[in-house]
């Protein structure tokens, strides 16, 4: 590695540093992720003298780069640090707290069959015991804190192997003392002082071994710069869900805002209604300020803008995210697993942040941000490079609204409103859209509208936009059943999904269109079942259609796949009708007529 020393250190010294605080974390790394089986696995090859690889450490000069916090359950005061650890935490943390048996939820011992082998390190196993507080507060099963009773189990305490004395939860001596009993308890005073030179000698092979076991690492020195460090920690980090840039800032933020950013987030959360269907707050706050900052809202943006000026923006940020999330609540988006495009509320959200007080210049820019929603939402314009388009797009509402709230006229060069640069979906794009599953934007973009025209349930009628998402199912409204015996493919697509209660769902089952309209019909108006699904912009005569089960099965085929396909046209003539006119699309002459349904 270029810059970077190879040096070798005895575990002995690495736990003194721990102590001392001499050595500790960078912030935004995260806590413990290891199990006992891996921290089991650690110690055995310790013991065993097998190699666990090299360490990282950034050497720290006058002036740290990042900020420390100590290693868990390591001394939070000491001697000035000089190293922070920047691949090893799992490893480290846990030998230092095995060695301190500091785990709540177990302690871990060293099995040792025979005390007079000459290496008993090699048939020697680390095991972990689980513990647990009853009423009393005393620690169970109680025999691990009596060292006779580990002793009758040729078990030795790991915490006795700490290699310094004043690091170990247990006395050296007095544990061996304890586990012996007394003298009488023997044979002969021979067998009482074989036995003690025998435990003694094994529990000091083993902490020799742990003592002098050699932990190498590579040091980068203190002049190595920040995206040199970063570069380096993102590519070494092995976790399961390695660290991004995203939590690395978000780490580095939380000395500014004086307490962890995953609280703040939290406490956000408690305030700003909605903001709990909607995940990655922190993406969403550092990419809202990229934009808001002048640069692209992705990772790079992240890392360029002015974390003091993000702090002090705090407040005005939750109020800009609350108006953004009660623009998308308004429009029917109240989920983000309906919402199409992830970037539209980095957008919105950047665009709040201009806080006009002029109830006329908030209406503007509320009029504008509706149309920028469903033009982002049915057209392909944040399908790829969503960052840079997100930012030219922002910029240009902005210096629109900034004109405007002038009292200037001004031209709107914002590229998504460019109807020959970004045009809506065409209508056979909206039939070949997918299962609303599948994630894919036209799909998201027909249940948004469906929620925007404030979709209500089939059977009870009530406004499924208020429903939990878990309580909605995706339901064909041509039974996939009759479908599928029709021969037709085609038969899982948007245009044949309505979101609606699971209960109703379970009803309607296999039921031919007709059947099911009728049996609603009984219990509501025919009035009030055409509002229903109006609300889900399907065309209620294109689905008053059945009685196929007195057909002959030709017949039937035919008149299935018949009525479908006049079915999904008719609706995403309705769809792409509303989207135009949410958007504010120019529509071509011959599209006038379907903007009047």
């Amino acid at each position: 590695m270029y810059g970077a020393e190879a040096n070798d250190r005895e575990l002995y010294k690495w736990l003194g540093k721990v102590q001392n605080r001499e050595i500790a974390l960078p912030r935004f790394q995260r806590g413990e992720a290891w199990d006992h089986s891996r921290i089991c696995s650690l110690m055995n090859a310790i013991i065993k003298g097998l190699p666990l690889g090299v360490t990282l450490i950034l050497e720290v000069g006058d002036k740290p780069k990042f900020e420390s916090r100590a290693l868990q359950t390591a001394p939070v005061e000491g001697e000035r640090i000089t190293e922070q650890l920047l691949d090893g935490q799992q490893r480290m943390t846990a030998v230092w707290r095995v060695l301190n048996d500091n785990y709540e939820d177990g302690s871990y011992f060293v099995v040792v069959e025979d005390f007079d082998s000459e290496e008993p390190q090699m048939a020697a196993e680390v095991i972990r015991q689980s513990r647990w507080r009853k009423k009393d507060n005393r620690r169970y099963p109680l025999w691990c804190d009596k060292p006779k009773e580990c002793l009758a189990r040729k078990m030795i305490p790991a915490s006795l192997l700490c290699p310094t004395k004043s690091l170990g939860s247990c006395n050296y001596d007095k544990w061996i003392r304890e586990a012996l009993g007394n003298k009488e308890g023997y044979s002969s005073a021979d067998e009482y002082y074989e036995l003690k030179e025998s435990v003694k000698s094994t529990v000091d092979k083993l902490r020799e071994r742990i003592a002098n076991y050699n932990l190498p690492y590579l040091a980068l020195p203190s002049s190595t710069s920040e995206d040199v460090v970063l570069d380096v920690f993102v590519n070494m980090n092995t976790n399961g869900k390695p660290l991004s840039q995203y939590d690395i800032i978000a780490a580095q933020l939380e000395s500014k805002l004086g307490m962890s950013l995953t609280e703040k987030i939290d406490k956000m959360k408690t305030e700003v209604p909605g903001l709990q269907r909607y995940s990655n707050v922190s993406e969403l706050l550092f990419n809202t300020e990229s934009l808001v900052q002048g640069y692209s809202p992705n990772q790079a943006g992240a890392w360029k803008f002015d974390k003091d000026k993000f702090v002090d923006s705090w407040a005005d940020n939750a109020q800009a995210i609350e108006s953004m999330l009660g623009l998308l609540i308004t429009e029917g988006v109240t989920d983000e697993r309906l919402l199409p495009s992830v970037s539209v509320m980095w957008v919105a959200a950047a665009i709040f942040r201009m806080n006009p007080k002029d109830v006329d210049h908030q209406g503007l820019m509320k009029s504008l941000l509706r149309q920028y929603l469903w033009r982002a939402f049915f057209t392909h314009r944040y399908e790829k490079s969503a960052s840079t388009y997100a930012l030219q797009d922002y910029r240009g509402m902005k210096e629109y609204l900034g004109l405007r709230f002038a009292g200037e006229n001004a031209e709107l060069k914002a590229p998504i409103f460019d109807d020959q640069e970004n045009p809506p979906f065409e209508i056979e794009e909206l039939v070949q859209a997918g299962w609303p599953k599948r994630k894919s934007v036209v799909s998201r973009s027909v249940l948004a509208l469906t929620g925007h025209e404030g979709a209500r349930d089939f059977a009870t009628g009530d406004d499924l936009t208020q429903c939990p998402f878990g309580d909605r199912h995706f339901h064909h409204v041509f039974p996939d059943d009759l479908l599928s015996k029709a021969g037709v493919k085609n038969r899982s697509i948007v245009l044949n999904c309505a979101l609606i209660k699971d209960a109703t769902n379970w009803d309607i089952g296999k039921k031919e269109p007709l059947k099911y309209l009728a049996e609603r019909c009984k219990w509501a108006s025919e009035d009030e079942v055409r509002g229903r699904l109006a609300s889900h912009l399907i065309p209620i005569e294109k689905i008053q259609c059945g009685g196929y089960d007195d057909m002959e099965p030709a017949a039937r085929k035919e008149a299935v796949a018949k009525d479908y396909d006049a079915f999904v046209q008719s609706r995403a003539e309705k769809v792409r009708a509303k989207a135009l006119e949410l958007g504010g699309f120019k529509a071509p002459a011959s599209e006038s007529a379907a903007l009047r349904i």
